[in-house]
């Protein structure tokens, strides 16, 4: 018996259509696959990144039976990337799964438009100082 084939049986056995290994259907654009269980009325989720086998931990699971929405948390120890993962059944072997992850990017400052400059214990806005310095120079 295929692999395929066990987790068809499971799933008639136990009726819900949640229940099954899921991928993407562009092969492409994702290496990752999710394992929905249910063991004692709980679902339970697996995540492995078929390219080089590493699974992610899992948090939180949570059916909610009015809107038919398994969600969960995960986060893939080699990248630090933490996720939060909806999955909805949209047909018989079709699933919407909406997740939303961490990325990182690099920021500079932002300068103030009115930045402020210290001199000698006092405090002025730049705006302040060149009016002032402004000022003294027309006067001589």
């Amino acid at each position: 018996m295929l692999f395929g084939e066990i987790m068809k049986s499971k799933r008639e056995t136990s009726g819900d259509l949640l229940v099954g290994t899921w991928k993407g259907v562009d092969e492409w654009s994702t290496n990752s696959e999710y394992t929905i269980r249910r063991r004692k009325g709980t679902y339970c989720v697996t995540a492995i990144d078929t390219y080089d086998n590493e699974k992610a931990d899992i948090y939180e699971e949570k059916w909610d039976k009015k809107k038919g929405i398994l969600s969960f948390a995960g986060h893939w120890n080699s990248t630090g990337r933490f996720m939060r993962c909806l999955i909805q059944l949209t047909a018989n072997d079709k699933i919407e799964f909406t997740h939303t992850y961490t990325d990182s990017e690099t920021m500079i400052r932002k300068k103030k438009p009115n930045e402020t400059v210290q001199r000698m214990g006092v405090s002025r806005s730049a705006h302040e100082t060149k009016r002032a310095s402004s000022a003294a120079g027309s006067r001589s």
